[in-house]
């Protein structure tokens, strides 16, 4: 959940400064996404690890591995659009993580440096979640970044910071990338045209 606060709260400021910038909402769907139903099927994946976990703890990972999978189709197949990549690496950082330990390690000092205590962190009963100790695997990848925002304070993972940037960079270049780079392009071609026309006159006169 943590990391998608985060990635909400990159979304809003991208959205705001392509605003901005004259950004438009209706420019957006000119971003052609390609195998959208591998996102449908990572979905599935997750939903059915998330309920297969409450009768055998290793299907959430089981299920996330899965989804996982299909989600790497999809940001493959549309890797040229921006911040695709970074999506990609963001999501298999936490799938290989959560593979490794079974759920998602969450470091207790770094939640104390957010200005979380350990009982605001709901770990107990939380199968999606555990506390980063000494036996944990690839801590790095873990959830040990603290974000000490006000009423919004958070410890996320290197994956999920990827993720956000990621979305940031899509949504402002679909608000704005497409426009900018043919408003860019107008006065290279308008004195392309000039010299066109001014060449075009000399050679009858």
């Amino acid at each position: 959940m943590a990391g998608v606060v985060l990635a909400l709260v990159v979304l809003v400021l991208a959205g705001g400064a392509a605003l901005i910038r004259g950004g438009r909402p209706g420019r957006i769907p000119r971003l052609r996404f390609r195998r959208l139903r591998a996102l449908g099927s990572a979905a599935v994946a997750q939903v059915g690890g998330l309920l297969g976990g409450l009768v055998w703890a290793p299907a959430y990972a089981l299920g996330l591995a899965v989804s996982a999978l299909f989600v790497g189709l999809f940001v493959w197949h549309n890797r040229r659009l921006p911040g695709m990549l970074l999506i990609g690496v963001g999501l298999l950082a936490n799938a290989c993580v959560v593979a490794l330990n079974g759920a998602m390690p969450v470091s207790l000092g770094a939640a104390e440096r957010a200005g979380l205590e350990a009982g605001d962190l709901g770990l107990a009963g939380d199968r999606q979640h555990e506390p980063l100790d000494a036996g944990t695997h690839l801590p790095v990848l873990g959830d040990v970044l603290p974000v000490p925002l006000p009423l919004l304070a958070q410890v996320v993972s290197i994956g999920d910071v990827l993720i956000a940037v990621g979305a940031g960079m899509l949504v402002y270049v679909g608000l704005v990338g497409p426009a900018a780079r043919r408003g860019a392009a107008q006065p290279t071609e308008r004195v392309s045209t000039v010299a066109r026309d001014s060449t075009t006159r000399g050679s009858y006169s």
